[in-house]
């Protein structure tokens, strides 16, 4: 697959400058983004894609350091996507014995073979016979909010940085804390949840023995060209050996929202981010091109098989929403979403946020619509701005 980016184009421009020009009387910066991305992607055939898209706006409100087409922005719960994609990979792959249907009984309690990753100890029975398929599309029995004191344990394995332990043994701990109660919903209960999407990456790691940043690294990133892809906050990600200096993390949009008085929050501060347990829940960052890398391969199914593997029956199977559910998430890790303008019989949408920024997709078959931003109270600007994209298609 080759994705060829187009000359700088007018009308892309002009919805992303519309996007973070500030409403009259907005002198508060809480309804549009300092900075933003805007793309169009379009599957060419032959599994070749096309990418127009142009940036607008300041990395950091107040300043004058303008963002570009090449930053690196925070896709926060649109990384659930590419969690669901990953396991997508090692299932057709023949790594995940049970696939879909795999429990976690079966996982936590037979990791593979020589694996040196701990499960969680103690969670409630009932969590047992939940498949990997359910915590995927949010019909997994964990809750939304994290129970107890389970987002303390959290935070406090992301701020002491646990001395002695993996990041695969801090989802271990956090998920023994979010487990250890038993469930209130009813299978096939819609419950959008960040632990049960912790605990599939966790199930990812258990049954292959790898951690799942290495995971996502050889199995999606490095197979996609995702060279700008990586965990944690952009500008300061949890792989950085040593501290950004002042000048060099300038060079990042650095996120606005309601805890940080709607200023820009430098990455390298705590609470910049969402705590490093739940990396499979929402972590990750790339820039637009990368993003749209792996977008592509949910529009256009050769694509898919070229690039990953995903044969166009497991394609089908993976965008269709989850049943039994009460609500309509697909085990890809998007909302499956029909509307009059979609394209065949493919329609998904997400959006994500760690608070401090917003990104937004919406993809039918052979072409999408992409808005990155660095403010986390501007959902309504970005919907009016994929309403001009998705007029494009």
């Amino acid at each position: 697959m080759s994705c060829v980016r187009g000359p700088p184009d007018p009308e892309m421009a002009a919805v992303a400058a519309a996007l973070c020009t500030p409403l009259e009387g907005d002198a508060d910066k809480q309804e549009r983004p300092s900075g933003a991305c805007c793309a169009v992607l379009r599957s060419t055939g032959g599994g070749n894609l096309s990418l127009k898209l142009a940036a607008a706006g300041v990395r950091q409100y107040g300043s004058d350091n303008l963002v570009c087409e090449a930053d690196v922005w925070h896709l926060g719960s649109c990384g659930k996507a590419i969690t669901a994609t990953l396991a997508a990979v090692l299932i057709s792959q023949g790594k995940i014995p049970g696939g879909y249907d795999a429990t976690v009984e079966q996982v936590l309690s037979s990791p593979a073979p020589g694996c040196g990753i701990a499960p969680p100890t103690g969670f409630d029975s009932a969590y047992g016979s939940v498949t990997l398929g359910q915590l995927l599309s949010h019909t997994g029995l964990c809750p939304g909010a994290p129970p107890g004191n389970s987002w303390d344990v959290a935070w406090q394995l992301h701020f002491s940085n646990s001395p002695g332990k993996t990041a695969s043994q801090q989802r271990s701990g956090f998920l023994s804390a979010a487990m250890k109660d038993a469930p209130t919903l009813q299978p096939g209960t819609y419950e959008y949840s960040n632990q049960g999407y912790t605990l599939a990456g966790h199930m990812l790691e258990l049954a292959t023995g790898v951690e799942y940043e290495t995971l996502l690294l050889d199995y999606l990133f490095r197979p996609l060209g995702m060279a700008s892809a990586g965990i944690g906050s952009a500008g300061a990600p949890d792989c950085l050996g040593t501290k950004m200096s002042d000048a060099s993390v300038q060079g990042f949009p650095w996120g606005h929202g309601e805890q940080s008085n709607w200023c820009p929050k430098d990455p390298r501060e705590a609470g910049s981010d969402n705590p490093s347990p739940i990396t499979p829940a929402g972590r990750i960052h790339a820039n637009m091109a990368d993003w749209a890398a792996f977008i592509a391969v949910h529009i256009d199914k050769e694509a898919a098989q070229n690039m990953l593997g995903i044969d166009p029956e497991a394609f089908e199977a993976m965008h269709a929403k989850h049943e039994p559910s009460t609500d309509s998430y697909c085990s890809a890790g998007f909302i499956v979403a029909p509307r009059g303008w979609q394209r065949g019989n493919l329609c998904l949408t997400h959006a994500g946020s760690n608070t401090l920024n917003y990104c937004s997709v919406w993809a039918t078959e052979g072409v999408a619509s992409l808005i990155t931003t660095n403010h986390g109270g501007c959902a309504n600007a970005v919907d009016a701005a994929q309403g001009t994209l998705i007029g494009m298609f």
